[in-house]
């Protein structure tokens, strides 16, 4: 799967208002992207004293690059300009992947806890060592 993870922060000071205007409205446009798979989406909380940088965050989900390559070329004006109105900040990570622990049973609108995190795997012995233990440590912890 392709997945693109998106961190922001709204441009207003009326964070109700802008929050309103993401679930109520920017959410529905992004929903449109063909080829969509899934689309999570929530507030960014403190980590282990660390205040995040981003208010809120949105992972989305396609079969593969050219799914997701196509969905992005076809966004449309309206969801462009949403984003240029009402979004600021903007850190977007793409990546390809593979599900550990599948969230079928999730229905829209169900609260769950997602947590993403970011490393250098090359920083560690070298890539297809840290590959080799990231696959079987952490993904089996990760399955419990």
């Amino acid at each position: 799967m392709q997945f693109q993870f998106v961190a922001f922060n709204y441009r207003s000071s009326d964070y109700q208002a802008e929050e309103r205007n993401y679930l109520g409205h920017h959410v529905a446009l992004a929903c449109k992207l063909p080829g969509l798979r899934q689309y999570y989406t929530g507030k960014l909380l403190e980590h282990r004293g660390s205040k995040p940088d981003h208010v809120r965050a949105a992972l989305l989900a396609f079969d593969d690059a050219e799914a997701a390559g196509k969905a992005m070329a076809s966004a449309g004006p309206a969801l462009i300009e949403d984003t240029q109105a009402h979004l600021k900040d903007l850190r977007s990570f793409l990546f390809e992947g593979e599900a550990i622990v599948p969230f079928e049973s999730r229905k829209p609108g169900q609260a769950c806890f997602m947590m993403v995190a970011e490393f250098n795997l090359e920083s560690s012995g070298g890539l297809e060592a840290a590959e080799h233990r990231y696959r079987n440590n952490h993904t089996s912890l990760a399955r419990r």
